[in-house]
């Protein structure tokens, strides 16, 4: 039993170093290079495959088979039913973003303005009229979410299979789920920290502790959310989806939203209550339809539905 729980921490302890040692590296190479060129966005894209190359460590240390412990952290089908509410959760989060920023200040754009924005001067395209306008606005959304439900969630699966796959599973067993969900949210927040610290990475204009305490709550947020939705489908596949759309619409949100980026979505505080107000309707309808908050290693495929 004391060589089984010493292995168990040493595996944790292997998941924690290669996910954050190799994700710092990479950080630091473009912190001390060129942050915005196409070099840059690979080695981000490349970044968020560490804590996949951690939780491989992290299971060869356990002697688990890495098919058999890929499933049982969550990289399997699951209840398809969830894939919808993941797709959705971005946009309504978008959504309630919209009257929490004017509340606290923060522009928000017209389809319009948001539209010209997005063409520039190259359309030539009356985009007074509203019905166009509004058939361009659609046809950006769907592009995101096809991107954001396939390539990106490929990408994002990477990052799952560390955060709301095995560290929430080997927290869970020890402090339950919803403790095990916050740390969980706080070490992927953490994660983070060269780029936001000091790049003001989805902050610009900001930098330093207050920008990673801000980007750190809503990594709590947005990740309980995210292990709700892993523990209601059995899977994964709905928070890479999740995940994956959010980030196709990250630009988006910031041309909609202009004003304080602590304040403002992409990742501000406005984003974090639209996420907790989210994760409150998770939460009261899991006690509805009785399904208990946890993120089983198993998958019982009867039980629970959507409907």
């Amino acid at each position: 039993m004391i060589s089984l729980a010493l292995r168990s921490l040493t595996a944790l302890i292997v998941f924690i170093t290669i996910s954050f040692g190799t994700a710092y590296l990479l950080d630091y190479t473009i912190i001390l290079s060129q942050p915005h060129t196409p070099l840059s966005i690979a080695v981000l894209t490349l970044r968020m495959m560490t804590p996949l190359a951690g939780v491989i460590a992290a299971l060869m240390v356990e002697g688990v088979k890495l098919r058999e412990g890929l499933w049982r952290i969550g990289v399997r089908v699951g209840r398809v039913e969830f894939i919808v509410v993941a797709v959705a959760i971005p946009y309504a989060a978008l959504t309630l973003s919209i009257p929490l920023s004017l509340a606290m200040g923060i522009s928000v754009s017209s389809p319009s303005e948001l539209i010209t924005t997005i063409m520039g001067q190259v359309s030539k395209i009356p985009l007074d009229e509203s019905l166009l306008v509004f058939l361009i606005l659609v046809n950006i959304l769907f592009l995101n979410t096809i991107i954001g439900a396939t390539l990106n969630a490929i990408i994002a699966l990477g990052e799952e299979v560390g955060w709301r796959g095995y560290l929430l599973l080997r927290l869970q067993k020890h402090v339950g789920f919803t403790l095990a969900a916050i740390l969980s949210g706080i070490v992927w927040g953490l994660w983070h920290a060269p780029l936001i610290y000091h790049l003001g990475y989805n902050y610009p204009g900001h930098g330093g502790i207050l920008a990673l305490l801000v980007f750190t709550l809503y990594t709590v947020v947005v990740g309980y959310t995210y292990s709700i939705l892993r523990a209601v489908s059995a899977s994964l596949i709905p928070p890479a989806i999740a995940h994956g759309v959010l980030n196709a619409n990250g630009g988006l949100m910031l041309l909609l939203f202009t004003g304080d980026r602590l304040l403002a979505p992409p990742a501000g505080i406005t984003a974090s209550l639209s996420y907790l107000i989210l994760a409150l309707a998770l939460i009261v309808y899991s006690i509805r339809k009785g399904i208990r908050l946890y993120a089983s290693e198993e998958f019982e495929p009867e039980k629970p539905s959507i409907y």
